[in-house]
């Protein structure tokens, strides 16, 4: 199979013996480095940018023909981590970052070298910038012997950001799709929520099979019905949960439940429920006290709350089978609080007048991922936005 179609996690390094047999010259999709360039990053995000395409590391190229020199005269030492600098170079030197497919092989030709094959694909995420000297910089492929990329003009770019702003659209309304099922799922009285969602800031593909979905919603659900739905699968506390609320806590009508939704392009959805009260009780029940005159839930345990929903996201995208993305975005909401007073501690707010309250941020997914990130600014700015004083002062 070509070494442009072939899993690039199944190369061998026969496959691209045959492919530097056949002595295909540089192009638009198509790069020889004998060594790790310093200027991978523009490399890589050319590509991305335009037709997507492949470097081949550990491969000279003769200047006259653009073509490879094979049999090789000179290779590239093994390194084993290659592999780490690649991935930091396209996540972290270019924004927004690039998923880029990576494959280290034997050069057969050179005992004791190695060949490294980078494949990147076009990206709906384009424009890819790169920092140079404080300066921010656009490049696209170009054929061309003495310089192989180009600054993209204004038109240009416009037409890749209006490309990325359609898949922004596109991931609202499946959020926004997704929150409605959610909802749906845990209970249809307008009692208060709050919602996780979290998801590839440009969720254009697949980063994983749609039954490793449905495999994570089961395995982080135990004794809960999971079932697939179109384009993902969904999971929900079942009716058993609420009789066995009932039985362990007669003044309440039920406990605060799960519902959860996973796709394939890497949209997550998290959603639980805040309170729900016999209104003749009185006193602090679950993390939420209600008293008869009174309705309020305080916002540090309920950020506390929301920490499990993260970590439950967490899980999903730490898993082996789930390609990690580039960034996420992050979105916070919280449901049917209108008339609820707030408090932190001590301090008290007035009741909150909307029904809902959100918020959303961007971060790359190696920060979410990092088990000791708390999302601390998010956290101040819920708590800023109840018109309470952070811990902080601000």
């Amino acid at each position: 199979m070509s070494l442009w179609r072939k899993d690039v996690d199944d190369l061998t390094s026969d496959d691209v013996d045959v492919f530097l047999t056949g002595m295909q010259p540089e192009g638009y999709r198509l790069d020889y480095k004998l060594r790790l360039p310093g200027d991978l990053a523009k490399t890589i995000a050319a590509f991305a940018n335009t037709l997507g395409g492949m470097i081949i590391l550990g491969v000279a190229e003769d200047h006259a023909t653009n073509r490879p020199i094979w049999p090789p005269t000179d290779g590239m030492d093994a390194d084993p981590g290659l592999a780490n600098q690649i991935i930091q170079i396209a996540t972290e030197a270019i924004y927004p970052p690039v998923r880029v497919g990576f494959r280290q092989v034997e050069n057969k030709r050179l005992p004791g070298k190695q060949i490294a094959v980078i494949r990147v694909d076009e990206s709906r995420d384009a424009p890819h910038a790169v920092e140079k000297r404080r300066e921010i910089y656009v490049y696209e492929r170009v054929v061309n012997k003495t310089d192989r990329y180009v600054l993209a003009d204004v038109d240009r770019i416009k037409h890749l950001m209006e490309r990325r702003n359609v898949v922004e659209s596109t991931r609202d309304a499946t959020l926004a799709s997704m929150l409605s099922r959610l909802e749906k799922e845990l209970e249809s009285a307008h009692n208060p929520k709050c919602w996780i969602g979290v998801s590839p800031l440009y969720p254009w593909r697949p980063i994983c099979q749609a039954s490793e979905c449905h495999r994570h919603l089961k395995e982080y659900a135990a004794k809960l019905e999971v079932r697939r739905n179109t384009n993902c699968s969904v999971r929900r506390t079942p009716e058993g949960a609420s009789m066995t609320a009932k039985f362990l806590f007669p003044q309440v009508d039920w406990v605060p439940t799960y519902a959860a939704a996973a796709r394939a392009d890497g949209v997550l959805g998290v959603m639980r429920t805040i309170l729900s009260l016999d209104r003749s009780h009185e006193g602090p029940v679950s993390f939420v006290a209600y008293e008869r005159s009174d309705r309020r839930f305080d916002v540090e345990l309920l950020w506390k709350r929301m920490l499990e929903l993260f970590d439950y996201a967490r899980e999903f995208y730490k898993r082996p089978d789930v390609e990690t993305p580039g960034l996420l975005s992050i979105d916070l909401r919280l449901r049917w609080i209108g008339g609820y007073q707030v408090f932190r501690g001590d301090q008290s707010g007035a009741a909150y007048a909307e029904s809902e309250y959100r918020d959303s941020i961007v971060m790359p997914a190696a920060a979410f991922l990092d088990p000791s990130e708390k999302l601390e600014d998010l956290r101040k700015r819920l708590v800023y936005g109840f018109d309470l004083e952070t811990p902080e002062g601000v």
